[in-house]
């Protein structure tokens, strides 16, 4: 059932965000407007509410292809942290609430959540809050907090949620097979999707410039030096795909596992080169607001430094490897 379920999401999904997303949506949610068309087909396709459909029955491994999808055409909606945000409540036994939601990346200080990615746009926002004893998982409505915009490098708001005065609408304590830190993992797993999706479409622009551009006659991807540069890009696109797909498989089932560090270091690497390889590649023209590379470009820009950045899970692994002892350090590395 979940090969089934998987391939009819990722035909439906391509279909859908490929139609949808064009460089007018992009521009225009850089601009600040929301895509409610967008947005309303991606309600009405069942998306956002995955996993409240009991005789779905879906998991994360079927969630896989639709949050590709929507990577590949930079989707400018909260799709996945609404995924993260009704699976979260779904766990610890709250109703999801109809519309976008958004997800807290550090809850540690109520009045002041930092860099919540789609705040103002969305209706409700999760966050798991640490205790002395346990966590909880609150759910806040947006319209009680008071939100001030921000945005990050790719023009996508990453707002600051105010809860001082405001309490949640609901809570329940964090579930014991879920980590404290589930909310930084599951973000660190689809922006590591993210990116894979984001380099792949860096790839197919650079490839395609470099059969239609030409210099003393003859198409730049013919250059040795060129062709040399889209190869390694090509290695990078699928090393990001791999560690995030394996990722993914490996928090469905296993929602403590390092796995999601893992892919959010190597898309990360994969995102530093592909940048570099992408303009390289289109030269100035690729450097212009006119041209749409950098859709892709300042996302991942953006996206490698959100929900932890390489640096920050290389430490994090580090440490838990000590943590293990050496006894386990062949295992945990292979």
């Amino acid at each position: 059932m979940t090969a089934e379920l998987q391939a009819l999401f990722a035909e439906s999904a391509h279909e859908l965000f490929s139609s949808e997303v064009d460089e007018n949506t992009l521009r225009a949610a850089e601009g600040g407007t929301w895509p409610r068309a967008l947005w309303k087909h991606v309600e009405e396709s069942g998306y956002t509410t995955l996993f409240d459909d009991d005789e779905l029955g879906a998991t994360w491994n079927e969630a896989y292809p639709i949050i590709a999808a929507a990577s590949e055409a930079l989707a400018p909606i909260p799709l996945a942290e609404t995924l993260i945000a009704g699976w979260l409540l779904r766990q610890a036994g709250i109703e999801q609430p109809p519309g976008p939601l958004t997800i807290v990346p550090d809850a540690s200080d109520v009045a002041h959540m930092q860099g919540v990615p789609w705040g103002r746009a969305a209706e409700h926002a999760v966050a798991v809050i640490p205790g002395a004893l346990e966590s909880s998982v609150v759910l806040y409505r947006i319209a009680h907090l008071r939100v001030t915009p921000g945005k990050n490098a790719a023009d996508e708001p990453r707002d600051t949620l105010d809860a001082a005065a405001a309490g949640p609408v609901k809570s329940a304590a964090l579930p014991g097979n879920l980590p404290a830190d589930v909310v930084q993992r599951f973000g660190a797993l689809v922006r590591a999707v993210q990116m894979a999706g984001a380099v792949n479409r860096i790839l197919e622009q650079s490839v395609r410039f470099a059969k239609e551009r030409e210099q003393f006659g003859k198409q730049i991807g013919s250059y040795q030096a060129i062709s040399h540069q889209l190869a390694i890009l090509t290695e990078e696109k699928i090393a990001a795909e791999v560690a995030s797909a394996y990722a993914w498989r490996e928090l469905a089932s296993d929602a403590k596992s390092n796995a999601a560090g893992v892919a959010k270091i190597r898309a990360g690497r994969a995102a530093g080169i592909a940048t570099t390889i992408g303009h390289a590649v289109h030269a100035a023209i690729g450097m212009t607001r006119e041209h749409t590379l950098h859709f892709a470009t300042r996302r991942l820009w953006s996206w490698r430094a959100e929900f932890g950045s390489e640096s920050h899970w290389a430490r994090k692994l580090g440490e838990d490897v000590v943590a293990r002892g050496g006894a386990n350090f062949w295992s945990d590395i292979t």
